[in-house]
């Protein structure tokens, strides 16, 4: 989704061995061009969920232990707008994207109001949604199955 928003996205994970998948993932996907870095906040999803259940919604910007975990995370994604010019950023753990507005007021207090801030569960449903109205599915020729009938005649 952000490949198609700009030139240069960088997505936030929650570990290092989960910034090799995403890493992996775009180059599957033919994105690695566009991928800037995968980074990470260093806070566990159990950690993260704590901080979910422990504040709620209308307390969370006040609470200092989010507050430094927003503050991680918004350097990361000054770290790769700045030096890497991504013009979006990714928050792709589910548990994090509970802090999305957060992180939004963050980077929008840091003046990066221009920079596309993504969750990537809401843009897979959206995107989803987009297809099924759309009629449309993922090509089974980039894609094949042993049933693919047009099959190409050279890869």
């Amino acid at each position: 989704f952000a490949s198609l928003l700009g030139e240069k996205f960088c997505a936030l994970t929650t570990t290092d061995a989960q910034a090799m998948i995403v890493r992996r993932n775009a180059q599957l996907y033919g994105m690695s061009h566009k991928l800037t870095s995968v980074r990470y906040a260093n806070l566990s999803s159990t950690g993260t969920m704590r901080l979910v259940k422990k504040y709620k919604k209308a307390d969370r910007a006040k609470a200092p232990e989010v507050q430094a975990w927003v503050t991680r995370v918004v350097e990361q994604f000054a770290e790769a707008i700045e030096k890497e010019g991504a013009g979006s950023v990714i928050i792709g753990s589910p548990h994090q994207q509970c802090f999305l507005d957060e992180v939004r007021q963050a980077l929008d207090a840091r003046g990066y109001q221009e920079i596309n801030l993504i969750g990537a569960f809401p843009a897979a449903i959206e995107m989803a949604r987009a297809m099924v109205n759309m009629k449309l599915r993922q090509s089974p020729r980039a894609y094949p199955t042993d049933t693919l009938k047009a099959k190409p005649a050279f890869r």
